[in-house]
């Protein structure tokens, strides 16, 4: 399990539930013993992510979860758009068929990208001005974008690069 040594010095308050040692977990008995009480991180396989916010939807607590694949969801077609960088005051155009990531790395921008489905949060942009269409699955502040998949509701996407 990844970070599982990072964790180790937190034992007390973490809990680990690895499903090929003790089964299947109880979600609905952890979600009603935690529920609110601690925040819940969780990766794998799409069928636990869905059954994990499931367990806690309602509840107060503050769920995490890391995809390894976007859910299969349906966009309005892609239309062209401006993108704006603060930084060097170019206006680059994003064709229909042009992911910002991609626009951005051929004019030299320098943004990295890692999975470019929108899950794992390596191409991260602050919007300055402008209304994002957020097509990826781990925005969880409106105030940044994701370039590799997401794209524009308004005509200029401003962006801090």
């Amino acid at each position: 399990m990844a970070y599982l040594s990072e964790l180790a010095s937190a034992a007390a308050d973490v809990r680990i539930y690895p499903e090929d040692e003790i089964g299947r977990p109880d979600l609905s008995a952890i979600a009603e013993e935690f529920d609110g009480i601690a925040d819940i991180y969780c990766c794998g396989p799409e069928p636990l992510l869905s059954a994990i916010e499931a367990a806690f939807d309602g509840r107060s607590n503050a769920i995490h979860v890391e995809r390894f694949r976007p859910k299969p969801r349906t966009f309005a077609p892609n239309t062209a758009f401006q993108v704006e960088c603060l930084r060097s005051g170019e206006r680059l155009e994003v064709a229909e068929s042009d992911s910002v990531l991609d626009v951005l790395a051929r004019n030299g921008m320098g943004v990295v990208g890692g999975c470019r489905e929108g899950v794992c949060g390596t191409c991260r942009l602050r919007v300055v001005d402008g209304q994002p269409e957020h097509r990826d699955e781990i925005n969880d502040d409106a105030q940044y974008f994701y370039p590799c998949v997401s794209r524009s509701f308004s005509q200029t996407l401003v962006v801090d690069v």
